[in-house]
């Protein structure tokens, strides 16, 4: 089977913000990613950010719906241990790099009664034939080059032409004000930064919260370790 027949390509620009975006998601590897939930949930997501894996799953299990969109899906691992409302959910993953769409739809082909796949970049206006009740993105904006009031306001506006009026759009991502207050995950943030893995050098959570202001009437925002939950509801 083909690549092209394992996910749909929605185009990407040309312009240098778009080509930034790319190199910082080429280390998810098919090597990389095999070994991906141990490293980045259970031993750097624990230790580094103090935030155990179960919160981004207690996360997905408030929001998620039965016909889900998740963005910067990286192995799966959050939908496969995420409690759906329904038996077999329609599931859409999105992401820049194709092994984490390869992967994830692995994962899930058993979960799902409905399984797409798509590659797009958030910063830029994302075209999918279906509008999504829920719409997902866990370490995401931390991956993402630029400040979090921009990054997030403008990803923001582009998932809410796709997401269902009264849908909700959730995530988890690091931020490097929380980052700074304990020792371990200053310098995880200062050593992925420096490898171009992370861009949050200019993410704080007044930052995070004043994008979620810009675009919902009604949000949700919350602190574990160095990671912020968020949910936006009802849009502005």
């Amino acid at each position: 089977m083909q690549q092209d027949q394992l996910y749909i390509d929605l185009g990407l620009s040309e312009n240098q913000y778009s080509k930034e975006v790319i190199a910082g998601q080429q280390v998810y590897t098919s090597s990389f990613l095999r070994v991906y939930d141990l490293i980045v949930l259970h031993i750097i997501s624990r230790w580094l950010w103090r935030c155990p894996p179960q919160n981004m799953v207690d996360l997905y299990n408030k929001y998620l719906s039965g016909n889900h969109l998740d963005i910067g899906v990286g192995t799966g691992y959050l939908l496969q241990k995420a409690k759906f409302p329904v038996e077999k959910p329609s599931i859409s993953v999105m992401d820049l790099n194709p092994n984490s769409l390869i992967e994830s739809k692995r994962r899930l082909a058993g979960i799902a009664g409905q399984l797409n796949a798509y590659r797009a970049n958030i910063l830029e206006p994302i075209q999918t034939k279906e509008k999504f009740d829920s719409i997902g993105m866990s370490f995401l904006f931390h991956c993402v080059p630029g400040a979090i009031r921009k990054k997030a306001s403008v990803a923001f506006q582009n998932l809410l032409k796709i997401r269902k009026p009264e849908g909700v759009i959730f995530g988890a991502t690091g931020l490097h004000d929380l980052g700074q207050t304990h020792l371990l995950s200053r310098k995880g943030m200062k050593n992925l930064n420096r490898k171009g893995v992370f861009h949050n050098t200019e993410d704080t959570l007044p930052d995070l919260e004043a994008a979620l202001k810009e675009n919902f009437k009604d949000y949700e925002l919350y602190v574990i370790g160095a990671i912020a939950f968020f949910a936006g509801k009802k849009a502005k």
